[in-house]
């Protein structure tokens, strides 16, 4: 039954819910056999559906693969904006997103495994667009940390990895 009034699930909830499924078994699979060791008969087993089932929510294996990299991404900036909201000075703001970050890695280790091992030997293509999910989190968390005061070194020193120490924040240059 679904949510709302008891009523029987609509085609596009069941629809939702099995690419869920997949997407699931999927991780599971890939976190155990790895990206290139993973065939997608053995996702559609472990999502209990056919092989046709996964094709027609994912055209490729890779299809999969970045969806989970996106979802991902799109987690774990979210995570780190609700971080960074929590803090008012700008170091404390770098601090709270490069500490959210790290925590969530060495917490999920075979998500950071698939991110960082599976996702890098992907190829050319899949990592062009990973980039892009990534630079997007960047641009996301640096836009939380710039909202506050003279946040612009604490942005610089945590995205570019430069040392703030002996300069001084632009705007106190004037």
């Amino acid at each position: 039954m679904s949510k709302q009034e008891g009523r029987p699930p609509t085609q596009a909830e069941r629809s939702r819910a099995r690419r869920e499924q997949i997407l699931d078994a999927a991780f599971h699979t890939f976190s155990r056999r790895g990206y290139r060791d993973t065939a997608v008969d053995e996702i559609a087993v472990a999502a209990e559906t056919s092989k046709g089932g996964v094709y027609f929510h994912f055209p490729t294996k890779e299809a999969i693969f970045r969806e989970l990299v996106k979802t991902t991404a799109d987690r774990l900036a979210a995570k780190v904006e609700r971080a960074v909201a929590e803090q008012t000075e700008p170091i404390a703001r770098a601090d709270a997103a490069l500490r959210t970050v790290l925590l969530t890695f060495a917490g999920h280790r075979t998500m950071a495994r698939l991110l960082f091992v599976d996702a890098m030997g992907a190829g050319r293509v899949f990592n062009a667009e990973t980039n892009g999910s990534w630079w997007m989190m960047r641009r996301r968390s640096n836009r939380s940390i710039r909202r506050c005061g003279h946040s612009c070194c604490a942005a610089s020193a945590w995205t570019r990895r430069a040392s703030p120490s002996g300069r001084r924040c632009r705007r106190d240059r004037r």
